[in-house]
């Protein structure tokens, strides 16, 4: 169906697994967490919070441009005021009101998207101590074709 909107590169990403992350038992779960495609997501997440604790989001910014590229497209807007929201929006949680929270080593999951193209971990979360209300970042993302992690959705 043609739309205004270009094509969401990440429907154009190689497969992540060749099956369904579903249907993968305990074992094939655990080999494909230590795999080095799976060691390589869980790198690029560890530069995000490490960023973030040290108070610089500036430094991972770049790291999420398609995400602007494509959230401005759907929003009528520009890459530009979208890199900058987010970026203010980082910027509000290095006040001392907010709290990075740390993640528990034990359960730092990831999930394969049943369409295989699209994955996440586990949220990157901020506790508001005035308010007491949590808020979450929610990252996607799809391996391109030369075998990189790239920030997506």
């Amino acid at each position: 169906m043609p739309t205004p909107f270009p094509r969401w590169r990440f429907l154009d990403s190689p497969d992540i697994i060749d099956k369904t992350y579903d249907y993968l038992d305990k074992d094939e779960y655990d080999k494909l967490k230590h795999s080095p495609k799976i060691q390589a997501l869980y790198a690029l997440d560890a530069k995000l919070r490490a960023a973030l604790k040290a108070k610089n989001p500036q430094s991972i910014i770049d790291l999420f441009s398609e995400r602007f590229e494509e959230l401005g497209a759907a929003f009528y807007d520009t890459p530009q005021n979208m890199k900058k929201i987010q970026l203010d929006a980082f910027m509000e949680k290095l006040t001392p009101d907010y709290t990075l929270l740390e993640i528990d080593k034990n359960n730092h999951y990831f999930v394969i998207e049943e369409n295989r193209k699209l994955a996440w971990i586990k949220p990157i979360e901020y506790y508001n101590k005035r308010t007491g209300i949590y808020t979450t970042l929610e990252i996607k993302y799809r391996f391109n074709k030369q075998g990189e992690w790239v920030i997506t959705r």
